[in-house]
Protein backbone atom coordinates (compact mmCIF):
# COMPACT_ATOMS: atom_id res chain seq x y z
CA UNK A 1 0.00 0.00 0.00
CA UNK A 2 0.89 3.36 -0.61
CA UNK A 3 1.21 6.34 1.50
CA UNK A 4 -2.14 8.52 0.72
CA UNK A 5 -0.41 12.12 -0.55
CA UNK A 6 -2.88 14.06 0.74
CA UNK A 7 -6.10 14.41 3.34
CA UNK A 8 -4.98 14.05 7.37
CA UNK A 9 -7.93 11.52 7.56
CA UNK A 10 -6.67 9.27 4.33
CA UNK A 11 -3.12 9.36 5.78
CA UNK A 12 -4.16 8.30 9.57
CA UNK A 13 -6.83 5.75 8.71
CA UNK A 14 -4.03 4.45 6.37
CA UNK A 15 -1.43 4.03 9.19
CA UNK A 16 -4.35 2.41 11.60
CA UNK A 17 -5.03 -0.59 9.00
CA UNK A 18 -1.08 -0.82 8.32
CA UNK A 19 -0.58 -1.09 12.43
CA UNK A 20 -3.28 -3.75 12.31
CA UNK A 21 -2.18 -5.68 9.87
CA UNK A 22 1.05 -5.95 11.16
CA UNK A 23 0.04 -6.38 14.88
CA UNK A 24 -3.89 -6.44 15.59
CA UNK A 25 -3.10 -7.69 19.26
CA UNK A 26 -0.34 -4.97 19.82
CA UNK A 27 -3.19 -1.99 18.57
CA UNK A 28 -6.16 -3.65 20.62
CA UNK A 29 -3.90 -4.02 24.15
CA UNK A 30 -2.85 -0.37 24.25
CA UNK A 31 -3.71 3.00 22.74
CA UNK A 32 -1.62 4.03 20.11
CA UNK A 33 0.79 7.21 21.59
CA UNK A 34 1.18 10.41 19.35
CA UNK A 35 5.00 9.04 19.34
CA UNK A 36 4.25 5.65 17.91
CA UNK A 37 3.88 7.36 14.21
CA UNK A 38 6.08 9.92 14.37
CA UNK A 39 5.45 10.97 10.73
CA UNK A 40 1.52 11.50 10.74
CA UNK A 41 -0.47 14.42 11.28
CA UNK A 42 -1.20 13.39 15.06
CA UNK A 43 2.14 13.60 15.89
CA UNK A 44 2.41 17.57 14.87
CA UNK A 45 1.22 19.68 17.73
CA UNK A 46 3.97 17.03 19.81
CA UNK A 47 6.93 17.42 16.83
CA UNK A 48 6.22 21.36 17.23
CA UNK A 49 6.60 22.08 20.82
CA UNK A 50 9.57 19.45 20.87
CA UNK A 51 11.06 21.54 18.22
CA UNK A 52 10.37 24.84 20.42
CA UNK A 53 11.91 23.19 23.55
CA UNK A 54 14.87 22.24 21.87
CA UNK A 55 15.27 25.79 20.20
CA UNK A 56 14.64 27.60 23.03
CA UNK A 57 16.68 25.31 25.26
CA UNK A 58 19.73 26.26 22.66
CA UNK A 59 19.27 29.77 22.88
CA UNK A 60 19.17 30.21 26.92
CA UNK A 61 22.37 27.64 26.84
CA UNK A 62 23.99 30.12 24.59
CA UNK A 63 22.61 33.78 25.92
CA UNK A 64 23.41 31.91 29.17
CA UNK A 65 27.53 31.43 27.82
CA UNK A 66 27.60 34.99 26.31
CA UNK A 67 26.29 36.75 29.90
CA UNK A 68 29.23 34.21 31.85
CA UNK A 69 31.93 34.44 29.13
CA UNK A 70 33.92 37.65 30.13
CA UNK A 71 34.43 36.52 34.10
CA UNK A 72 34.78 32.34 32.80
CA UNK A 73 37.24 33.86 30.42
CA UNK A 74 38.87 35.40 33.28
CA UNK A 75 38.95 33.20 35.90
CA UNK A 76 38.54 29.93 34.50
CA UNK A 77 40.41 29.44 31.36
CA UNK A 78 43.26 32.13 32.13
CA UNK A 79 44.29 30.83 34.90
CA UNK A 80 46.89 27.61 34.94
CA UNK A 81 45.19 24.15 34.39
CA UNK A 82 43.36 22.50 36.96
CA UNK A 83 40.82 20.48 37.78
CA UNK A 84 37.89 23.19 37.82
CA UNK A 85 39.05 23.31 34.01
CA UNK A 86 38.04 20.72 33.30
CA UNK A 87 34.93 20.35 35.13
CA UNK A 88 33.70 23.57 33.79
CA UNK A 89 34.49 22.54 30.42
CA UNK A 90 32.21 19.03 31.18
CA UNK A 91 28.86 20.96 32.41
CA UNK A 92 29.06 23.17 28.81
CA UNK A 93 28.86 20.03 27.19
CA UNK A 94 25.11 20.88 25.78
CA UNK A 95 26.66 24.00 24.05
CA UNK A 96 27.19 20.75 21.52
CA UNK A 97 24.94 18.59 22.30
CA UNK A 98 21.86 19.96 21.99
CA UNK A 99 22.79 21.59 19.13
CA UNK A 100 23.91 18.09 17.80
CA UNK A 101 19.99 16.69 18.76
CA UNK A 102 18.18 19.96 16.83
CA UNK A 103 20.15 19.44 13.57
CA UNK A 104 19.11 15.86 13.89
CA UNK A 105 15.23 16.45 14.87
CA UNK A 106 14.93 17.61 11.43
CA UNK A 107 17.42 14.95 9.58
CA UNK A 108 20.20 18.00 8.78
CA UNK A 109 22.77 15.47 9.84
CA UNK A 110 21.98 13.13 6.59
CA UNK A 111 21.80 16.16 4.47
CA UNK A 112 17.98 16.38 4.10
CA UNK A 113 17.26 20.23 3.36
CA UNK A 114 13.52 20.34 3.61
CA UNK A 115 11.06 19.63 6.37
CA UNK A 116 8.80 17.74 4.01
CA UNK A 117 11.51 15.07 3.45
CA UNK A 118 12.31 14.93 6.94
CA UNK A 119 9.29 14.01 7.93
CA UNK A 120 8.68 11.55 5.56
CA UNK A 121 12.21 9.92 6.25
CA UNK A 122 13.31 7.42 8.23
CA UNK A 123 14.15 8.41 12.25
CA UNK A 124 18.04 7.35 11.58
CA UNK A 125 19.62 10.78 11.39
CA UNK A 126 17.64 11.61 14.48
CA UNK A 127 18.78 8.42 16.68
CA UNK A 128 22.47 8.94 16.17
CA UNK A 129 22.27 12.21 16.79
CA UNK A 130 20.35 11.34 20.46
CA UNK A 131 22.79 8.73 21.05
CA UNK A 132 25.81 11.31 20.29
CA UNK A 133 24.16 14.01 22.43
CA UNK A 134 23.37 11.31 25.49
CA UNK A 135 26.83 10.21 25.02
CA UNK A 136 28.35 13.84 25.79
CA UNK A 137 25.76 14.68 28.04
CA UNK A 138 27.90 11.78 30.31
CA UNK A 139 30.28 14.14 30.42
CA UNK A 140 28.16 16.54 32.18
CA UNK A 141 26.84 14.30 34.62
CA UNK A 142 30.21 13.65 35.45
CA UNK A 143 31.09 17.15 36.02
CA UNK A 144 27.75 18.11 37.64
CA UNK A 145 28.12 15.55 40.17
CA UNK A 146 31.75 15.91 41.24
CA UNK A 147 31.08 19.56 41.81
CA UNK A 148 27.48 18.57 43.74
CA UNK A 149 29.70 15.98 45.74
CA UNK A 150 32.37 18.33 46.72
CA UNK A 151 31.04 20.91 48.18
CA UNK A 152 28.93 18.78 49.89
CA UNK A 153 31.71 16.81 51.30
CA UNK A 154 33.89 20.38 51.84
CA UNK A 155 31.34 21.69 54.68
CA UNK A 156 31.82 18.45 56.71
CA UNK A 157 36.02 18.42 55.99
CA UNK A 158 36.00 15.09 53.38
CA UNK A 159 34.42 12.81 56.12
CA UNK A 160 35.58 9.77 55.16
CA UNK A 161 32.00 7.93 54.89
CA UNK A 162 30.88 11.20 53.36
CA UNK A 163 32.99 10.67 50.68
CA UNK A 164 32.02 7.07 49.97
CA UNK A 165 28.48 8.08 50.04
CA UNK A 166 28.58 10.30 47.72
CA UNK A 167 31.08 8.50 45.20
CA UNK A 168 29.00 5.32 45.57
CA UNK A 169 25.73 6.99 44.65
CA UNK A 170 27.76 8.90 41.97
CA UNK A 171 28.69 5.97 40.70
CA UNK A 172 25.28 4.19 40.37
CA UNK A 173 23.82 7.29 38.80
CA UNK A 174 26.73 7.18 36.19
CA UNK A 175 26.47 3.55 35.47
CA UNK A 176 22.37 3.83 34.75
CA UNK A 177 23.44 6.71 32.64
CA UNK A 178 25.87 4.28 30.37
CA UNK A 179 23.10 1.90 30.48
CA UNK A 180 20.12 3.85 28.91
CA UNK A 181 22.83 5.47 26.03
CA UNK A 182 22.63 2.80 23.59
CA UNK A 183 18.84 2.82 23.87
CA UNK A 184 17.55 6.41 23.26
CA UNK A 185 15.69 6.99 20.37
CA UNK A 186 13.52 10.23 19.08
CA UNK A 187 9.97 8.26 18.84
CA UNK A 188 10.64 5.46 22.11
CA UNK A 189 9.84 2.65 19.94
CA UNK A 190 13.62 1.64 21.76
CA UNK A 191 12.00 1.45 25.00
CA UNK A 192 8.48 0.46 23.79
CA UNK A 193 7.04 -2.84 25.64
CA UNK A 194 5.86 -4.05 22.34
CA UNK A 195 9.15 -3.93 21.02
CA UNK A 196 11.19 -5.99 23.84
CA UNK A 197 9.55 -9.24 22.87
CA UNK A 198 12.39 -10.49 21.57
CA UNK A 199 14.17 -13.81 22.69
CA UNK A 200 17.78 -14.09 24.22
CA UNK A 201 20.09 -11.50 25.74
CA UNK A 202 18.95 -8.48 23.55
CA UNK A 203 15.66 -8.64 25.61
CA UNK A 204 17.70 -8.53 28.51
CA UNK A 205 19.17 -5.46 27.44
CA UNK A 206 16.49 -3.63 26.50
CA UNK A 207 14.71 -4.59 30.05
CA UNK A 208 17.49 -3.30 31.65
CA UNK A 209 17.63 -0.01 29.73
CA UNK A 210 13.89 0.41 30.54
CA UNK A 211 14.68 0.03 33.98
CA UNK A 212 17.77 1.72 34.39
CA UNK A 213 15.69 4.72 32.76
CA UNK A 214 13.18 4.94 36.36
CA UNK A 215 15.91 4.12 38.41
CA UNK A 216 18.36 6.77 36.58
CA UNK A 217 15.76 9.92 37.53
CA UNK A 218 15.29 8.58 40.46
CA UNK A 219 18.86 8.80 42.15
CA UNK A 220 19.13 11.89 40.06
CA UNK A 221 16.41 13.80 42.23
CA UNK A 222 17.55 11.69 45.56
CA UNK A 223 21.43 12.53 45.00
CA UNK A 224 20.39 16.40 44.54
CA UNK A 225 18.48 16.23 47.33
CA UNK A 226 20.44 14.66 49.67
CA UNK A 227 23.66 16.90 48.82
CA UNK A 228 21.60 19.87 49.19
CA UNK A 229 20.06 19.32 52.79
CA UNK A 230 23.52 17.86 53.79
CA UNK A 231 24.65 21.19 52.30
CA UNK A 232 22.20 23.09 54.87
CA UNK A 233 22.89 20.80 57.87
CA UNK A 234 26.26 21.19 57.87
CA UNK A 235 26.29 25.17 57.41
CA UNK A 236 23.53 25.13 60.55
CA UNK A 237 25.52 23.06 62.22
CA UNK A 238 28.74 24.99 61.58
CA UNK A 239 26.84 28.11 62.78
CA UNK A 240 25.82 26.48 66.18
CA UNK A 241 29.64 25.19 66.69
CA UNK A 242 30.79 28.60 66.27
CA UNK A 243 28.23 30.12 68.07
CA UNK A 244 27.25 33.52 65.40
CA UNK A 245 24.30 32.91 63.99
CA UNK A 246 25.01 35.73 61.65
CA UNK A 247 26.23 35.49 58.07
CA UNK A 248 29.32 36.83 56.71
CA UNK A 249 27.54 37.43 53.04
CA UNK A 250 30.95 37.68 51.69
CA UNK A 251 32.16 34.45 53.09
CA UNK A 252 33.01 31.02 51.24
CA UNK A 253 30.26 29.72 53.89
CA UNK A 254 27.70 31.69 52.42
CA UNK A 255 28.53 31.42 49.04
CA UNK A 256 28.60 27.86 49.18
CA UNK A 257 24.89 27.62 51.11
CA UNK A 258 23.37 30.09 48.45
CA UNK A 259 24.27 28.77 45.75
CA UNK A 260 23.39 25.12 46.78
CA UNK A 261 19.93 26.67 47.58
CA UNK A 262 19.21 28.13 44.22
CA UNK A 263 20.28 24.96 42.30
CA UNK A 264 17.66 22.88 45.04
CA UNK A 265 15.05 25.66 43.85
CA UNK A 266 15.33 26.03 40.49
CA UNK A 267 17.07 22.92 38.89
CA UNK A 268 15.54 19.80 40.88
CA UNK A 269 12.08 21.11 40.05
CA UNK A 270 13.19 20.18 36.57
CA UNK A 271 14.36 16.87 37.73
CA UNK A 272 11.57 15.82 40.07
CA UNK A 273 8.93 16.56 37.19
CA UNK A 274 10.86 13.93 34.90
CA UNK A 275 11.12 11.98 37.35
CA UNK A 276 7.14 12.29 37.48
CA UNK A 277 6.80 12.05 33.60
CA UNK A 278 9.20 9.00 33.34
CA UNK A 279 6.14 7.30 35.75
CA UNK A 280 2.96 8.94 34.89
CA UNK A 281 3.56 9.88 30.92
CA UNK A 282 2.90 6.58 28.37
CA UNK A 283 6.65 5.03 27.92
CA UNK A 284 8.35 6.08 25.01
CA UNK A 285 6.14 9.04 24.69
CA UNK A 286 7.37 12.82 23.70
CA UNK A 287 5.74 13.58 26.83
CA UNK A 288 8.14 11.50 29.10
CA UNK A 289 11.28 13.18 27.72
CA UNK A 290 10.12 16.80 27.38
CA UNK A 291 12.14 17.93 29.63
CA UNK A 292 15.12 16.47 28.90
CA UNK A 293 16.24 19.43 26.89
CA UNK A 294 16.50 21.80 29.59
CA UNK A 295 17.05 19.60 32.96
CA UNK A 296 20.56 18.68 32.44
CA UNK A 297 21.53 21.83 30.44
CA UNK A 298 20.20 23.99 33.32
CA UNK A 299 22.41 21.60 35.54
CA UNK A 300 25.54 22.23 34.20
CA UNK A 301 25.28 26.31 33.55
CA UNK A 302 24.67 26.73 37.43
CA UNK A 303 27.51 24.33 38.22
CA UNK A 304 29.74 26.25 36.00
CA UNK A 305 28.58 29.81 37.13
CA UNK A 306 29.44 28.28 40.95
CA UNK A 307 32.53 27.64 39.70
CA UNK A 308 33.36 30.90 38.40
CA UNK A 309 31.65 32.59 41.52
CA UNK A 310 34.52 30.23 43.69
CA UNK A 311 36.97 31.48 41.61
CA UNK A 312 35.69 35.30 41.56
CA UNK A 313 35.66 34.90 45.38
CA UNK A 314 39.91 34.47 45.49
CA UNK A 315 40.20 38.01 44.20
CA UNK A 316 41.59 39.91 46.48
CA UNK A 317 39.29 43.03 46.17
CA UNK A 318 36.51 40.76 45.60
CA UNK A 319 34.67 38.34 48.55
CA UNK A 320 36.06 38.56 51.77
CA UNK A 321 37.39 35.19 54.02
CA UNK A 322 34.88 33.54 56.33
CA UNK A 323 34.85 34.89 60.00
CA UNK A 324 33.05 30.77 60.78
CA UNK A 325 36.23 29.15 62.25
CA UNK A 326 34.49 25.70 60.83
CA UNK A 327 33.63 26.45 57.93
CA UNK A 328 36.19 25.08 55.31
CA UNK A 329 39.28 27.30 54.29
CA UNK A 330 39.87 28.04 51.09
CA UNK A 331 42.61 25.75 50.51
CA UNK A 332 40.61 22.91 51.58
CA UNK A 333 37.26 23.49 49.06
CA UNK A 334 40.02 24.32 46.31
CA UNK A 335 41.72 20.61 47.04
CA UNK A 336 38.57 19.27 45.53
CA UNK A 337 37.47 21.34 42.50
CA UNK A 338 40.63 23.27 41.86
CA UNK A 339 43.78 21.42 42.28
CA UNK A 340 46.29 20.58 39.33
CA UNK A 341 45.88 18.05 37.45
CA UNK A 342 47.47 15.30 37.46
CA UNK A 343 50.75 14.43 35.57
Amino acid sequence: MELPSSGTEDRIQWQLICAEKENPMRTAARPLSIDFYPWSAVTSSARFVQFCVQYASVALIYYDFTLTFDRELRYIWKRPLSISMLLVAFCRYSLIANVVFALGLVNKLNGLRSMGEAERSPPNSCDNAYIVAASLSLLGRIGILSILGARTCAIFHYNRIMVAFFSILGLAVMVLAVLHVPYVSCNGKKLNKENRNVAGWINALLIKSFQAVDALSVLIVVYELLSTALLAYGCFRSLRIAGNFKWDKKGLFFLILQEGLLYTGFVTVFTTATMVLTYAAPLGSFASRSLNALTLPISGMMMARFLIHVREWKRPDGFTATHLHVAPSEMEFQHSVDGPLPK
